[in-house]
C-alpha cells in the first residue's frame, strides 16, 4: 500500500514523503522490523525523525498553549477579584453621599453612612494568592468618616444647641414636657457617644459633655407614663436608666441629692419587681451580674433592696 506524508514546519516548505508499505509499523518511535535501506528509495530516518520532531512540536505547543490558558484565567480571576472589591468600596461611597445628603428624623441617616463605613474591613476578603494584598481597595476610612462626622456634628448640636447652652445646672430638671426632655436625653447620649466629634468641634463637645449629667439625672426624674410614651417596663432598660444616673451622681449639684436617692430607691424596686415578674432562668441570670454593680454603690440603700 502507497501512502504521501505530509509534515509542515514553520517557516519551511511542507516535506513529502511518498511511502509504501514494507511491514506492520508497530511504533513511532522505531523503524519496521523488517526495514531494509536497500528497499527505499530515501532512508525513512529521515521520515522517522521527521516524525518524531512534528510530535515534539505538537506536544509543546499543547503545554505551552495549556500554560497561557491557565495564566490568563489565573490573571482574570486576580483582575475579577479586584474589580469586585473596588466596586464594593465605590458603593459604600455612593451609599455615603446619598445618606449624608438625605436629613432624616433621629439623625439616622449618618447613622446609616456610618455603619456602612464601619462594616468594609470586615467584608468577605479572597484569599491572598487571589487578590493580594498590595491590589486590595486602600480605603481610607478616617477621611471617609471624617465626611460623615462634619454634617452629623452640626446638624446634631444644631437640635440640641438651645437645650446646651444656657441651662442653669444647679436647678432641678423641668421635666413638664416629659416625651421633650426625654428625646433631648437621649440625643445628649447619644452626642457624646460619637466620640470623633471631640476632633470635629471641641467645643460643642465640652458644651454637651457638660450636660450629660443634668439629662441623665434628669431622666430618672422625669414622670414616666404609657400616656406620655415614656413609660418602662423591661429590666434591662429600667437597670439602664439606674445605672447610667449612677454612672453621673457625682456630678449633681448638693441641692438636688435628696430628690436623686429618693427615685434612686424607686428605680431599684422597680427593676427587682420587673425582674420577679419574667422569673426566667436568663433574666435572674442578668440581674445577678448587674446586681453586682449595684450593691456597692453609696447612693443604694438597704432598705432599696
Amino acid at each position: 500500500m502507497t501512502q504521501v506524508l505530509y509534515f509542515i514546519k514553520r517557516g519551511r516548505n511542507v516535506q513529502f514523503f511518498k511511502v509504501t508499505s514494507l511491514d506492520k509499523w508497530k511504533s513511532s518511535n522505531a523503524l519496521p522490523e523488517e526495514y531494509k535501506p536497500e528497499n527505499v528509495v530515501e532512508s525513512m530516518e529521515m521520515l522517522l525523525k521527521t516524525m518524531k520532531d512534528s510530535v515534539a512540536r505538537y506536544r509543546r505547543t499543547k503545554f505551552r498553549n495549556a500554560v497561557a490558558a491557565a495564566i490568563f484565567i489565573y490573571l482574570g480571576i486576580i483582575v475579577g477579584c479586584w474589580g469586585f472589591d473596588q466596586w464594593r468600596w465605590s458603593r459604600v461611597q455612593e451609599a455615603v453621599n446619598v445618606e449624608v445628603a438625605s436629613p432624616k428624623d433621629g439623625f439616622s441617616n449618618f447613622d446609616k453612612a456610618l455603619e456602612s463605613v464601619n462594616s468594609f474591613p470586615e467584608r468577605l476578603i479572597p484569599p491572598d494568592f487571589l487578590l493580594p494584598k498590595f491590589l486590595r481597595v486602600n480605603a481610607d476610612l478616617e477621611a471617609t468618616r471624617e465626611r460623615i462626622y462634619v454634617p452629623y456634628e452640626r446638624a446634631m448640636y444644631d437640635a440640641l444647641r438651645l437645650d446646651v447652652e444656657g441651662i442653669d445646672l444647679d436647678k432641678i430638671p423641668n421635666t413638664a414636657d416629659t416625651k421633650r426632655f426625654d428625646t433631648v436625653a437621649n440625643n445628649v447620649c447619644k452626642y457624646i457617644d460619637q466620640v470623633g466629634f471631640s476632633k470635629i468641634d471641641p467645643k460643642h463637645y465640652e458644651n454637651v459633655k457638660a450636660v450629660e449629667g443634668y439629662y441623665t439625672i434628669g431622666q430618672m426624674m422625669i414622670p414616666r407614663s404609657k400616656e406620655n410614651g415614656t413609660a418602662v417596663e423591661a429590666p434591662k432598660e429600667i437597670f439602664g436608666i439606674l445605672n447610667n444616673a449612677l454612672g453621673v451622681a457625682s456630678q449633681i449639684p448638693e441641692s438636688w441629692r435628696d430628690k436623686f436617692g429618693e427615685k434612686v430607691d424607686d428605680y431599684t424596686r422597680q427593676w427587682l419587681s420587673a425582674i420577679s415578674r419574667e422569673a426566667s432562668i436568663e433574666a435572674l441570670t442578668a440581674a445577678l451580674l448587674d446586681v453586682n454593680l449595684l450593691v456597692e454603690h453609696p447612693k443604694i440603700t438597704a432598705s432599696s433592696l
